[in-house]
């Protein structure tokens, strides 16, 4: 079977299953303890974009909208309590549907009772924020070195963002994961290596993150 990241960040796919693909394709032979400790131990807390959703609360409402599977949620949370960030979430395992899809948007909208015209959607990947513009949210693609760069011109960092969701006028932010917390690495990078596939095994792109 094909290793597919989607379909695992959709629900089809749980964490065990997806780490038994990686096991089976791989040069020798895999623990599967030390697969899925070596899987979950690849991030690292961005302390400034906590502060910064947990200071945002106050005035805005605050949600996160994250393309994630069952195990690394369940980690993020007992790490880093992601899942108490903000005012809800939105885990798209438990969705079955990952950015940009317009039907995860729209999921997030109707539980959250928001308008889109007045929510502010960031992200650190092109094609997110092309998917949540389609769904006429205000987004902001947001670079994991806190590089930000906005409709109107780019800005270095978490006041930049401030700065934004002052000016948009907007009531709600969505904020996704890999804003919060670091990966170490590319996705597919990291299943190389967890596969121990020779040299290059691939890129990311065209996957969700």
């Amino acid at each position: 079977a094909t290793i597919d990241l989607e379909a695992h960040e959709r629900g089809d796919l749980t964490g065990h299953e997806l780490l038994g693909r990686v096991a089976a394709s791989a040069q020798r032979p895999l623990d599967p303890a030390d697969l899925e400790r070596r899987w979950l131990d690849m991030f690292d807390r961005s302390g400034e974009m906590f502060d910064l959703a947990n200071g945002l609360m106050d005035e805005y409402r605050v949600y996160l909208l994250s393309n994630i599977g069952d195990l690394h949620w369940s980690h993020l949370d007992a790490t880093y309590g992601i899942a108490t960030v903000g005012h809800g979430a939105i885990a798209s395992f438990r969705v079955g549907a990952v950015k940009p899809s317009a039907a995860i948007y729209r999921e997030t909208e109707r539980r959250f009772d928001l308008d889109p015209a007045a929510t502010v959607f960031i992200d650190d990947l092109e094609r997110n924020v092309e998917g949540g513009l389609n769904q006429r949210l205000i987004a902001l693609v947001q670079q994991c070195d806190l590089k930000l760069h906005a409709g109107q011109g780019v800005g270095p960092g978490v006041e930049d963002l401030a700065q934004a969701f002052q000016a948009s006028g907007s009531s709600a932010i969505h904020i996704q994961t890999a804003n919060l917390v670091r990966r170490r690495g590319r996705r597919w990078q990291q299943l190389a290596r967890l596969g121990d596939w020779p040299g290059s095994a691939g890129d990311d792109q065209g996957l969700p993150n």
